[in-house]
């Protein structure tokens, strides 16, 4: 990694102050999320974004040759017994995480030391070239890539083992999309209903994955169990605790989450709870 990290640096200067890329966003974000912050907080935490960007840009162009020693060394999980007990219950989970830290590591490591199978939902690719690619990436130690309009259909199919359907709710839907108004980061923030609808309609444990860096490429991971019972929780709870626990995490260290993201598009205008085209059960 060494290599990976001396164009990192480069790749900083590059985006930071050379392209400036996104930079009125991610302060712009950064102001919404900690209004009470001072000028020179902001300033180093932004800096401190650009630096991780970076860094996990030269993570993921080594992804596609990592080893799975190497994922062994630099990912661990501090707790795997909590979902690995889960399967061996043979109850399936929906797992929520966030675009925190690595998120493509911690799938690589969750595949090579949990017992479920992970389930990648994603949106195809037009091209049939980046398509490849990108499933031949995500599938390199064992994870499974799901279309978004077959994931119903795939969570029925009979399985030789629990499955984990992976779920990053953290980006900001389409006005048209079904979405839950909560509180993510100290702020009132349109989330996807995707995990709250899986986790009610299939009766699935619910798991969120702490991952923490704790130096320049190593991560740590902490499973939590928000609820066995997800049909037993009052509507929309489940996504206001993974929003509260996400928005936990990444207080710890904001620098690790995807700042350059146009996070807030829209605003709640209609002073609605939720947009959903159906009724959650």
């Amino acid at each position: 990694m060494r290599i990976h990290y001396a164009w990192a640096n480069v790749v900083y200067l590059l985006l930071y102050y050379g392209l400036k890329y996104r930079r009125k966003v991610v302060m712009a974000n950064l102001q919404g999320c900690y209004p009470d912050w001072s000028e020179t907080k902001l300033k180093q935490t932004e800096k401190k974004f650009y630096r991780f960007l970076s860094d996990l840009m030269a993570e993921s162009v080594k992804s596609f040759s990592i080893s799975e020693a190497e994922i062994n060394k630099r990912v661990k999980i501090t707790n795997p017994e909590l979902v690995n007990r889960l399967a061996e219950e043979g109850k399936s989970v929906v797992h929520l995480l966030g675009h925190h830290a690595n998120w493509e590591w911690f799938a690589f490591a969750f595949s090579l030391h949990c017992k479920h199978q992970l389930y990648f939902i994603y949106k195809p690719l037009s091209s049939e070239a980046f398509e490849y690619a990108y499933q031949q990436f995500r599938s390199r130690f064992g994870a499974k890539p799901v279309p978004m309009k077959q994931l119903f259909k795939t969570l029925k199919e009979p399985s030789a083992r629990p499955f984990a359907t992976y779920f990053g709710s953290d980006q900001c839907p389409q006005p048209q999309n079904d979405y839950i108004w909560t509180q993510f980061l100290h702020r009132e923030t349109p989330v996807y209903a995707g995990a709250e609808v899986v986790a009610r309609k299939f009766d699935h444990a619910v798991v969120f994955g702490k991952m923490r860096r704790t130096k320049r490429g190593f991560y740590t991971i902490t499973f939590e169990l928000l609820t066995e019972n997800p049909r037993a929780l009052p509507l929309y709870t489940l996504t206001d605790l993974h929003s509260q626990v996400l928005t936990d995490l990444v207080d710890e260290a904001p620098e690790l989450w995807i700042w350059s993201h146009k996070r807030w598009k829209f605003s709640n205008t209609r002073n609605e709870r939720a947009h959903l085209s159906r009724p959650l059960a």
